[in-house]
């Protein structure tokens, strides 16, 4: 929208299911007011393409999507959410709990 070359660049990424999947999940969980659901998830989608693009991907996947994310958290949000990720699904439930979702 802003220039031709950064819409050429997002016009040469695929998605794929998996990530696509992930990304409608994400945003019908995010406890954002519906009216901001459209620019979350484009912001959303801009980091996973960032971060495939960095990786030399021309297909974007689940795992881009995920650390696009984790790549726009703050800094202390961001440890959190690694930590409750090492900790598996348990981790992630307890994260879930604190974060009061």
């Amino acid at each position: 929208m802003f220039g031709e070359k950064k819409n050429d660049e997002a016009a040469s990424l695929t998605w794929d299911q998996a990530a696509e999947a992930a990304l409608e999940q994400a945003i019908s969980q995010a406890p954002v007011p519906g009216m901001l659901r459209g620019r979350v998830k484009s912001e959303l989608k801009k980091a996973a393409e960032e971060h495939a693009r960095q990786q030399g991907h021309t297909n974007v996947t689940a795992e881009d999507l995920m650390n696009g994310m984790l790549a726009k958290l703050p800094a202390n949000m961001k440890a959190k959410v690694e930590e409750a990720m090492k900790q598996g699904p348990r981790g992630l439930e307890d994260l879930k709990k604190d974060l009061g979702s």
